[in-house]
């Protein structure tokens, strides 16, 4: 069995978390994700703002920091190997979004949702086939889809975010009728 040494695969990523006139935010929350791998990185910030996340591993990442009711736009990360590795978020006010993913009256788990607008984001519904985000306020478009062997299932739509929505529920339709 060949072995690798895992140390190689790791490094360090750091930054600091704002508001929008520069003022240092402690306590929030630092997310780096890749849903390609299942991987997944969390902190919080100090004091001063500032977080590091110790034994990440290099690849490319979403980031998005948060605190209260702010939000960070999501933001692409390649996170290199011995290199210094610094991304900064400055967060402004967001709203939540919440709901469940609907295909023939059942819930969808594991079905991706994403909002393209002032702050683009795209999420996975859980196992429930619940999911909720953070967005700046603003004009979005959404589009989610959920594949099952050769079929597949979408929504495509249009919101203006102003306020927090909870019930916000997607229903898929197949696609097949899209091409005809």
């Amino acid at each position: 069995a060949k072995e690798h040494n895992i140390a190689s695969l790791v490094t360090a990523i750091d930054g600091r978390v704002t508001i929008s006139d520069d003022i240092p935010i402690s306590g929030a929350r630092v997310h780096i994700w890749n849903n390609e791998h299942d991987y997944s990185f969390e902190t919080y910030t100090n004091d001063n703002g500032s977080y590091i996340i110790d034994n990440i591993l290099h690849g490319q990442f979403l980031a998005q920091a948060e605190w209260n009711e702010y939000v960070s736009t999501p933001q692409f990360v390649e996170i290199q190997w011995m290199r210094n590795n610094t991304l900064n978020f400055t967060l402004t006010e967001a709203v939540s979004i919440s709901g469940t993913i609907y295909l023939n009256n059942l819930a969808v788990p594991f079905a991706t949702i994403k909002f393209v607008g002032p702050s683009d984001t795209f999420v996975t519904s859980d196992s429930n086939g619940k999911y909720s985000l953070k967005l700046q306020p603003g004009e979005y478009v959404y589009y989610s889809s959920y594949l099952t062997g050769t079929d597949i299932y979408a929504v495509l739509g249009r919101e203006s975010v102003i306020h927090d929505l909870t019930d916000f529920d997607l229903v898929l339709s197949d696609t097949s009728s899209f091409a005809k």
